[in-house]
Parts: structure tokens; C-alpha cells; sequence
């Protein structure tokens, strides 16, 4: 079950937890070409009857265009303030999920503690929603963060491709300078991959995959 820990993943889960769909978590869309890296969006909410929660490591992109295909789907991005960054990610992310995933209609979200009164007529123009949650402490939800128990809790599942995909993910968002809170709390592959690549840095694609064989190869109970 999906815990959410960073202030991001929290405005999320309060967005989410009163309505009807698949919400797919860390989603990437796009080609690994050159220097060129698929592009990262937040999260994408799928009409349907459920209320399903699916880490990265749960699906792949061909399941994830599955069940997009001819559904109403929601874009989600999600900061601490509101900016253009996170409005340009909706954008360039509004154009992949209408090539690759072939949805009935699209609909934008920005999810954040703090608007910016900069960019509210532009994103109005183009149809973008934000949504600000002003009870959502910043600094109290960050301190909490940082007592929350130093025990793991394993909840990796048996490694194939798509596990492989969200370890090599981790690594690149580490490297990226996105170190995931959650991988002091839970065990996942991805979490895993995201502490390999805050111990290793920017090594090259061959000795990442060798680090993935090396990494299962020790690993016990999954």
C-alpha cells in the first residue's frame, strides 16, 4: 500500500483520496536517446470505478497505455509553490500522454502549498487548474519527516523488467539531485536504485546494470 512521505506526495494523496480512478504514481513518458531522458510527470489519474494506487514499480508503459487508451485522464504535477517550471512540465507532458497513450480527453493539474499570482491568467489561458492546499504545513510536515522510525520495511517484489526499470529510475532521479524521503522507511527497487545512485553518482548505463545484476544477486526473500 503506498505511503506517502515527501510534502509532494502528500498534496497527492489529498487530492486523490476522495475521488474515482487509477492514479499512477512517477510516471515516464518518452525516448532514452543520447543525452536525451524520457520525461518525468508527477502522477496521472485514469477514469474508472477504482480508487488503485500504482507505484512505479507495479506497471509498465505498455500496461499504463492499456488502460489510458479512450479514458478521461488527469495530469498531475505537484510543488511546494506554484511556478512556471511545473506549468512548462504540464505542457511538454499534455503533448507525450496525447502521442503515446491516446486518452479521451486530458485535464491539467498543479497541486501546490503556495500559489504565484505570476502565472495564474497564463495557466487559466490554457486550461490548467491550480489547486492550493494552504492547511498543508510545509515546515511541520518536513519536520515530521525527519522523526519517522529508521526501521525499513521490505515491501519489494520479485525483480523482472519493469522492477529493473524503476531501480535504473531511482538511480537517474539520485543523480538528478532527487533523493527519495521514502527510501529511509520502505524497501523498494526503486528506492534502492535512488541510494545506489546518491552513493555512486553519474557512472555510466553499463556499470548501473551491473550494479542491478549485483544488487539482486544478494538480495534475499524476493
Amino acid at each position: 500500500m503506498w505511503q506517502p512521505v515527501t510534502f509532494e506526495e502528500r498534496l497527492i494523496n489529498k487530492y486523490f483520496k476522495d475521488l474515482k480512478g487509477d492514479l499512477y504514481l512517477k510516471v515516464e513518458l518518452g525516448e532514452t536517446e543520447g543525452k536525451s531522458e524520457p520525461i518525468a510527470i508527477s502522477a496521472l489519474l485514469i477514469s474508472s470505478a477504482g480508487n488503485n494506487v500504482h507505484l512505479p514499480e507495479d506497471y509498465s508503459n505498455p500496461l499504463l497505455a492499456e488502460a489510458a487508451e479512450g479514458k478521461d485522464i488527469n495530469i498531475i504535477e505537484s510543488c511546494h509553490t506554484a511556478d512556471g517550471e511545473m506549468l512548462g512540465k504540464l505542457l511538454v507532458g499534455t503533448d507525450l500522454v496525447k502521442k503515446r497513450l491516446s486518452p479521451a480527453s486530458i485535464n491539467r493539474v498543479l497541486l501546490c502549498g503556495q500559489k504565484n499570482v505570476n502565472i495564474e491568467d497564463f495557466a487559466r489561458e490554457r486550461n490548467i487548474k491550480i489547486i492550493e492546499y494552504e492547511n498543508l504545513n510545509f515546515a511541520e510536515i518536513s519536520a515530521a519527516d525527519s522523526k519517522r522510525s529508521q526501521k525499513f520495511v521490505d515491501i519489494r517484489k520479485k525483480p523482472d523488467e519493469s522492477r529493473k526499470r524503476a531501480f535504473l529510475k531511482g538511480w537517474k532521479d539520485a543523480v538528478s539531485g532527487d533523493i527519495y524521503s521514502g527510501a529511509y522507511d520502505y524497501k523498494t527497487h526503486a528506492n534502492m536504485g535512488n541510494l545506489f545512485g546518491w552513493i555512486y553518482g553519474d557512472v555510466n548505463k553499463s556499470f548501473r546494470k551491473k550494479t542491478w545484476e549485483r544488487y539482486i544477486d544478494k538480495s534475499e526473500g524476493i
